[in-house]
């Protein structure tokens, strides 16, 4: 049970990593705390390292598994559309524009982000008994 949850986490980990990795080197969201090219280049790499080491261990994994045609179709099933997911939140992470020609593929238009103050008025009529 104990290497079946490490696999499990290790799927699971590029869903946090990546989006990490996007928002961090995004400049309207981080404003001047942004990540450096240098910086995102080097976490980029080291995730690729990480991911790539979590997939060795998951097909080690699943080579102990009994000889089974209809276990080894399901798994390369599962796997082949994992693998397309991640390689699709890697191309929206990243920017890419080629895969534009397809509708559903395209970037969703950013939402501009405002920073809504506080105004007296509001806090006050909230608070004045009528």
């Amino acid at each position: 049970m104990n290497d079946f949850l490490n696999v499990l986490q290790s799927l699971q980990l590029p869903f946090a990593l990546i989006p990490v990795l996007h928002f961090t080197g995004d400049q309207a969201i981080m404003k001047s705390f942004k990540n450096g090219r240098i910086m995102q280049g080097v976490a980029w790499f080291l995730s690729v390292v990480v991911i790539g080491i979590n997939m060795f261990f998951v097909v080690e994994y699943v080579s102990k598994i009994p000889p089974n045609a209809g276990y080894y179709i399901l798994i390369a099933l599962v796997l082949l559309f994992y693998v397309t997911f991640l390689l699709f939140l890697v191309y929206l992470a990243l920017g890419f524009t080629f895969l534009d020609i397809f509708k559903f593929l395209r970037r969703p238009e950013p939402i501009p982000y405002e920073i809504q103050e506080d105004t007296d008025d509001n806090t006050n009529s909230a608070m004045s008994p009528d």
